[in-house]
């Protein structure tokens, strides 16, 4: 079914309704004004968000990274990944 669409007259009272609405909140706001009792200090550097920032996506690939960190996880991953399966052999012959 088609929406019943508004007439000129519809769509001022609208629109004056939403001036009014937002005089009112803009009153509340002014009534309820914070002011902070001390200013607040960061001691974070942006460094880091600025090298995040310059790096993109599309430049991130495996080799981008250094290698001897690539080496390194390769080499973790492969000593946990056989001394998992050692201990998977031991538990089968034992309960065996």
């Amino acid at each position: 079914m088609a929406k019943k669409r508004r007439t000129r007259q519809e769509k001022i009272f609208q629109q004056l309704k939403k001036n009014v609405h937002l005089k009112q909140s803009n009153d509340v706001e002014k009534r309820y004004e914070f002011t902070p009792s001390q200013d607040a200090v960061s001691s974070f550097e942006r460094k880091a968000e600025i090298k995040s920032a310059a790096t993109k996506k599309a430049d991130m690939s495996v080799f981008s990274y250094d290698p001897r960190t690539v080496k390194k996880d390769l080499l973790k991953t492969f000593l946990l990944t056989v001394l998992i399966v050692a201990i998977q052999v031991m538990l089968y012959l034992k309960l065996k």
